[in-house]
């Protein structure tokens, strides 16, 4: 397997060396997207948001800049995804609104109507090749959140 196909490959869940490059490309390059889709979400008087498959957590930031009364919860399959959005939130992590853990979207650890919003971003489904899964997750985090 080339370099660029193992690169490439962190996508899914990041590791090592070229995870840790992928996670900063993917705050930095996904930014300007991520900031456009932020200006579009309404004002709304959240308790509980939930950015699912958060990656190096920059999106879990801008949800807890966008709702400064709200909580936060970031998950991602990859273990150091977690790792990195803990560090890029610790402050809010510290105060006590936002929390990073290591999850599995297609088994959500939320109570149903728990969460007022969810954010994913397109890229998780993409790692997810069962049409049939697809929808069952959608459809899971539809009722959860």
């Amino acid at each position: 397997m080339g370099l660029m196909v193992k690169f490439f490959s962190q996508t899914r869940k990041p590791e090592g060396t070229l995870g840790k490059m992928m996670l900063k490309g993917m705050n930095s390059g996904h930014a300007k997207l991520a900031d456009w889709g932020f200006e579009h979400l309404p004002k709304l008087s959240l308790k509980k948001a939930a950015d699912l498959g958060c990656g190096a957590g920059k999106n879990a930031g801008e949800l807890l800049k966008k709702y400064p009364q709200a909580n936060v919860t970031a998950m991602d399959y990859s273990a150091l995804s977690v790792q990195k959005a803990k560090e890029y939130n610790q402050a809010m992590i510290d105060a006590g609104r936002c929390r990073v853990i290591q999850g599995d979207i297609s088994k959500l650890p939320f109570e149903a109507d728990s969460y007022g919003l969810g954010s994913s971003p397109v890229k998780s489904m993409d790692n997810i090749h069962s049409k049939k899964m697809k929808y069952f997750m959608i459809q899971q985090m539809h009722f959860t959140l």
